[in-house]
């Protein structure tokens, strides 16, 4: 990765208008073009490292809708498991507002949809998403190190701010350090966090939160009096092209989820893992 496109950026920071100034064109230029080109470059390495857990890499960017903003972002996602920045788990390089540094990230959504605008989830429900995330890192890798800084922005808008409270880890590189770190050890790094190599399973590799796969597919909940024995099975309908069943059992009740053909085999592995183990600690 060329530390002179992310020199620049941090240049122009300390410039910020939320309108299209020269000095935003620029770096508007430099994130969706320069840096995402970087990323796109790496992604065969990164698919090395990130194995079979998401096989279908991407980049993306941006520096504001309409407005310009004072974080702009560039990551590195799955298409399916994180469609859009508001869905799942990815790595995400942020920049300091007054471009004193940039941190290399694994981060998750941190707003959604909601009547037409966008609005940020709550601290809990992010605290729960980075939390378990973290769990991950820290159980397949003994410790989240060399990811072991705090992000801050020190962005005066409140949506940079919830960019820092989705953050799982991040490193800090100062604008002096750019130069003599090597940058791409460190997108490779936080990305295995994410994938997984025949020794660890990341992130991608583990399953969602519960709170997530609830929400969408609006799983039930066991009572407490029903003891937390519970299976899950999937079932094919007779056209086993447009459906599936995903059956869960505990000793008194029994579920049946239906599942489409848009959902994918992991998919339905992961709703069939959570319906045998995440519903039994629910309510």
């Amino acid at each position: 990765m060329n530390p002179d496109i992310l020199r620049r950026i941090c240049e122009l920071q300390p410039h910020y208008s939320p309108t299209n100034t020269p000095e935003m064109k620029e770096r508007g230029r430099l994130i969706r073009d320069a840096l995402a080109d970087e990323l796109r470059a790496m992604l065969s390495r990164i698919s090395e490292v990130v194995g079979d857990a998401a096989p279908d890499l991407s980049v993306d960017s941006s520096d504001g809708i309409g407005r310009k903003t004072e974080a702009p972002w560039v990551r590195v996602h799955s298409k399916s498991l994180s469609p859009n920045p508001r869905e799942g788990y990815y790595f995400v390089i942020h920049f300091r507002a007054d471009g004193t540094g940039v941190f290399f990230t694994v981060g998750c959504g941190s707003t959604v949809w909601n009547g037409g605008d966008l609005r940020p989830v709550s601290d809990k429900e992010l605290s729960q998403r980075t939390g378990w995330a973290r769990s991950v890192v820290e159980q397949r890798w003994k410790s989240v190190a060399p990811f072991t800084d705090e992000i801050q922005l020190g962005a005066s808008a409140a949506l940079p701010r919830t960019f820092e409270k989705a953050t799982v880890i991040a490193k800090r590189v100062d604008f002096s350090e750019l130069g003599r770190t090597d940058l791409d050890a460190l997108v490779l790094e936080a990305c295995a966090r994410l994938g997984r190599s025949t020794a660890h399973r990341g992130i991608f590799g583990m399953f969602s939160p519960p709170s997530r796969w609830k929400q969408r597919y609006r799983l039930p909940s066991i009572p407490s009096a029903d003891p937390p024995r519970v299976r899950a099975s999937v079932y094919r309908g007779r056209n086993e092209k447009r459906w599936s069943f995903v059956r869960c059992f505990s000793q008194r009740s029994t579920w049946t989820v239906l599942a489409t053909n848009a959902m994918t085999p992991r998919h339905r592995s992961r709703l069939t893992y959570l319906l045998a183990r995440g519903t039994r600690s629910s309510r």
